[in-house]
């Protein structure tokens, strides 16, 4: 099994930032600055992420232009995109050799079918013509927010702003007039329970607009999210104030390189789902199984640690029982059997990444899950894609919830 890292110590905080990145800011100052920091151990990261590569891909072939054509647009956008997805399934086989996921079968039927009509509709809206492409952004045109002096759409579109210390990449930008429009295609989780969009995409939206106002001063800014739904995040006066407001005094907090405790940055909790780093994050080894007994206020990561008491292997798969960190004996279901062959009863093991079939309860009250797996014997679209399993050699008494 692969040495799980010694936990983060020090860290530098970068000059500049990115708005996504940035936008964990009032949940996780650590989480924000790792997430801007490069050369750092990640997690494993869920073929969604390489999914919404190749739909930017596609897109920002389409805006250029750089799309054969040889058929209707529709034809030759779905030509593509297959293209694309075929070449990023063999890079993830390379990367991945055994059982690498297929970028068609990570999601349901349904929702891949919706996933894939959303990005190809907006595609062929490009190539169609039904949205304006500037003559300059083919052929090589330009990419910098500030190079953009007509109407027209582009894609994957770099915007920086040295007095914000923010700089990123917007997935989309048409100009029109006066108006500037920040698009941003998503392939997650975008909404709330109650159907609004996240607060940290709420912000990261907002980042974008500031820094589309900074470039054009005088520009009427609009941001939308598409996720498969066109939704539009208010960017009035009121709220850029707010933003902006919230940007100085996250900002205050972190100064341009300077050397920081990681653990005084770090809030475990909300922030912890998601995070690529929290299994080298200090404050979150420390405590977060402090949240697995009995109900917490927030969904925490799909994760568990503690020591093995039982491997039942069958076949290409095992299961193995843990005494886990918060005292609890906890199960993992249809584990690859490769990730037990070394495993003994005793052994501390942690793994990150998991899925469950458990009730957590939510919005306002979570429970940790006793049961996690990751392959479903009966459906092969419930795997724990970003699974990864450690070994310590340190004891794991030292890292145990008393009682």
């Amino acid at each position: 099994m692969t040495p799980l890292p010694e936990p983060l110590v020090q860290c530098r905080v970068p000059a500049t930032f990115s708005p996504s990145q940035l936008a964990f800011g009032e949940q996780c100052l650590l989480r924000a600055v790792l997430g801007s920091t490069r050369d750092l151990p990640t997690l494993t990261a869920h073929p969604a992420a390489a999914l919404g590569s190749v739909f930017h891909k596609l897109l920002e072939l389409a805006v250029r232009g750089e799309i054969p054509r040889t058929g209707t647009p529709g034809e030759d956008a779905e030509r593509t995109l297959d293209r694309l997805l075929d070449a990023e399934d063999a890079r993830l086989a390379a990367m991945r050799p055994g059982d690498p996921p297929r970028l068609r079968e990570v999601f349901p039927p349904l929702m891949w079918r919706r996933k894939r009509r959303v990005v190809l509709d907006l595609a062929e809206k490009y190539l169609s013509g039904a949205v304006p492409r500037a003559a300059t952004s083919s052929g090589g045109g330009a990419r910098n927010a500030r190079d953009l002096h007509q109407n027209g759409g582009w894609a994957e579109v770099q915007i920086e702003v040295p007095a914000l210390r923010l700089w990123g990449r917007a997935d989309m930008i048409q100009r029109t007039a006066g108006d500037v429009v920040i698009r941003d295609l998503k392939t997650g989780r975008v909404v709330t329970n109650d159907g609004d969009v996240l607060p940290h995409i709420e912000r990261q939206m907002r980042l974008y607009g500031a820094m589309a106002h900074a470039v054009w001063p005088s520009a009427q800014v609009s941001l939308l999210v598409d996720h498969g739904v066109e939704r539009e995040v208010g960017f009035a006066r009121e709220h850029e104030a707010d933003v902006l407001k919230w940007l100085s005094d996250v900002l205050a907090r972190l100064p341009a390189e300077s050397d920081v405790n990681a653990e005084d940055l770090a809030t475990p909790g909300e922030a912890c789902d998601g995070c690529a780093h929290r299994h080298i994050c200090p404050a979150y080894r420390k405590l977060a199984f402090g949240f697995w007994r009995g109900e917490a206020p927030m969904r925490m990561p799909l994760d568990t640690w503690g020591e093995v008491m039982a491997i039942n292997p069958r076949g290409a798969l095992a299961d193995l029982t843990l005494h886990d960190a918060a005292g609890r004996t906890v199960k993992v279901f249809g584990l690859a059997a490769f990730r037990v062959s070394s495993m003994q009863p005793g052994d501390p093991v942690w793994l990150f990444g998991l899925r469950t079939r458990d009730k957590r309860g939510g919005p306002a009250s979570w429970r940790h899950p006793h049961n996690f797996f990751e392959v479903a014997d009966d459906d092969p679209f419930a795997r724990a894609w970003t699974l990864e399993v450690f070994a310590s050699n340190s004891p794991m008494s030292a890292t145990r919830s008393p009682g």
